[in-house]
């Protein structure tokens, strides 16, 4: 498996592009993009829009994505569909992916392909004698060095993961970690996956944890799409399992939400931290007035949810804290299966050589049911479970 630390220019203009159109036109965008403009190189990237517009071609193109589909296109398509930008190569995976994934939209892919990559050309043009392009050229080109320097880490992340789930054979041949990304949530990583390579684009500060997440994709993407076609009347218990926070960031689709508290709990099981309220205190990003103010004011969702409960400080927020964890974190998917890992990780020490993804589809569906065969009787009515 070879990591490899580069640009991929299709991801990059489209989210430059959407940067831009952010800035320059947010009532078309609506709740879609919060911009975070904390990070020095957003705050120049602003300017520059403001300054300069965004090139013809791709406000046509976006201005199509935002009014006439209404953002029912979607940006992970238009993410699937950037990677195809100097990379023909990848036509049939991220067609197929299209085809299995977006259902919806895979009538318009041509239209939407055509439109979009000569609009990411036009725009790519436009900026390579510009100043503000050779700064971020240079700002790349430190990036990469500065983020090879973790390959080794990553693989030892990885390499540790593949032996906990049990799994000896290779599953990719290439993962691809972008510089410097201007993805409006800037804190955060996304990640694409084709038939041989995955790309991730990578936050703007690195995290390796951050890009063990995306890798996991990888692996439990496909296991919870098989857990849930084996036990199909699981969908809605699991909705209803997830926090207010997970629905909140990836709505109410169970597949969604399963994919990703797998991954948040074995993160957390790696640690040895659960998700309560007490390691939630200690996990605070914040320990002042000061910094609390900030994290209102740079993080839209933390905003609105200090809002619903009326709070203003940093007192008020530890005096609600309790309350604010109940409603919004309080996540009983994620308990279960952080002791289903837990169970796993024993059984595994008596028998190496066991499978995670057969331990998951033969035993997941009882530890649920296990745990929560205390429910009231209105509950157990409301979500009924049956394998």
């Amino acid at each position: 498996m070879k990591i490899i630390i580069k640009q991929e220019n299709g991801p990059f203009l489209l989210y430059l592009g959407l940067f831009g159109y952010c800035s320059l036109y947010p009532e078309l965008i609506g709740n879609m993009y919060r911009r975070q403009t904390f990070f020095k190189i957003s705050r120049k990237t602003e300017n520059y829009f403001k300054t300069y517009g965004l090139e013809p071609q791709m406000k046509q193109f976006l201005d199509l994505i935002f009014t006439q589909y209404r953002n029912t296109i979607g940006e992970q398509t238009l993410g699937y569909i950037s990677l195809l930008y100097q990379h023909p190569q990848r036509e049939k995976s991220v067609k197929r992916f299209i085809k299995n994934e977006k259902q919806q939209v895979f009538l318009s892919y041509q239209k939407i392909k055509n439109k979009e990559l000569k609009a990411l050309a036009s725009f790519h043009s436009s900026l390579l004698k510009t100043e503000f392009f050779d700064w971020l050229e240079k700002l790349t080109t430190l990036d990469i060095e500065r983020k090879s320097t973790k390959i080794p880490k990553i693989k030892r992340i990885i390499n540790k993961d593949l032996t906990f789930f049990g799994i000896k054979k290779p599953i990719i041949q290439k993962i691809i970690i972008t510089p410097l990304n201007l993805y409006p949530f800037q804190a955060a990583s996304l990640v694409y996956i084709l038939d041989k390579e995955i790309i991730i684009v990578s936050s703007e500060k690195f995290h390796p944890e951050v890009i063990e997440h995306e890798f996991l994709h990888l692996l439990m993407n496909p296991l919870a799409k098989r857990f849930l076609q084996k036990f199909p009347k699981m969908a809605n218990l699991i909705v209803s399992l997830s926090s207010l926070t997970r629905k909140e960031t990836y709505g109410e689709n169970p597949l969604y939400l399963l994919q990703e508290e797998l991954i948040y709990s074995y993160l957390n099981f790696k640690k040895r931290k659960p998700l309560n309220y007490k390691n939630f205190l200690k996990s605070l990003p914040f320990k002042n007035e000061k910094q609390f103010q900030e994290a209102r004011k740079n993080n839209p969702l933390f905003r609105r949810k200090c809002e619903r409960l009326k709070i203003n400080s940093f007192k008020k927020f530890l005096t609600k804290s309790s309350v604010y964890y109940q409603i919004f974190l309080k996540n009983p998917l994620n308990d279960i299966l952080y002791q289903f890992y837990k169970s796993f990780e024993k059984e595994k020490t008596a028998n190496p050589g066991l499978d995670f993804n057969h331990y998951l589809l033969n035993n997941l569906s009882d530890a649920i049911k296990i745990k929560y065969n205390n429910f009231s009787s209105r509950t157990i009515t409301a979500l009924t479970v049956s394998s």
